[in-house]
């Protein structure tokens, strides 16, 4: 088995199936198109992984299962829904546009926050409503890799910007919406296997939450993932490493004028 072979078996398994994606036509047609073929030259070992790359005319290739939940949305022909790319803090639209907004894991990657949920607020119409979900804890290896990284002096925002009930309140209330409902759960409670979990945490330096890590000095680097993967073993119970993984969902009401 090539080495291609590989990450696009890891993709599949890993990124898209594990996600949710059934349609057999869409998992097909992912595993037969040769992204490697299409990425900036120099990128192509990193065609498989879980994030969006760079190709020609200054744009980019979606990261894998955005491709594919795109696809089995599309073929299912629902006539009121339709995808649209652009700025998420800056989007081209009217004010009032909107009864219902959701930010699906980005929020905490927006560069202001604040700024940005003030911007849904206006895209709301009246006694329209917001939701999001952040990181709570426990995070999974997510965590762990947050923890191990500000051992070694590098903060990820990602574990700090809503992982209380308080924090997620205080977004809303400072963006002037009124707090509907505030709720934890699990998105994840299977244990990993120590090799996916490692694997996993190489192929994550890639995602924009994580540039602090992949942007630390060399050294720093590899002593953020040492400790990492000896948090992992340490942890680690027959072969399986625990991954629980919550995250709150945040819900809140524009009020009516």
């Amino acid at each position: 088995m090539t080495d291609v072979q590989r990450a696009r078996d890891r993709m599949m398994d890993v990124h898209i199936k594990r996600r949710g994606v059934r349609d057999q036509r869409v998992l097909a047609a992912m595993r037969a198109v040769p992204r490697e073929r299409f990425v900036e030259p120099g990128l192509e070992e990193f065609a498989y992984e879980d994030a969006p790359l760079p190709i020609a005319e200054e744009q980019t290739i979606s990261q894998p299962f955005i491709v594919a939940a795109m696809i089995e949305a599309a073929e299912a022909r629902l006539a009121n829904v339709r995808f649209e790319q652009g700025d998420a803090e800056h989007p081209a639209y009217a004010a009032s546009s909107f009864d219902r907004l959701f930010c699906a894991s980005a929020l905490v990657l927006m560069s202001d926050i604040n700024a940005a949920l003030r911007c849904w607020r206006d895209l709301l119409k009246p006694g329209g409503t917001i939701a999001f979900d952040t990181a709570a804890k426990p995070f999974g290896f997510s965590q762990r890799a947050s923890e191990a990284a500000l051992r070694h002096g590098v903060r990820l925002s990602y574990g700090e910007v809503a992982d209380t009930p308080e924090r997620c309140r205080d977004l809303l209330v400072q963006a002037g919406f009124e707090v509907v409902d505030i709720r934890k759960a699990f998105a994840n409670t299977n244990p990993v296997a120590i090799d996916d979990v490692i694997a996993m945490y190489d192929e994550r330096l890639d995602h924009p939450a994580w540039r602090g890590i992949k942007e630390a000095r060399a050294e720093t680097r590899e002593a953020i993932r040492a400790d990492f993967i000896g948090s992992v073993i340490a942890d680690a119970v027959s072969g399986y490493v625990p991954n629980d993984m919550a995250l709150f969902f945040t819900t809140g009401r524009k009020q009516p004028s």
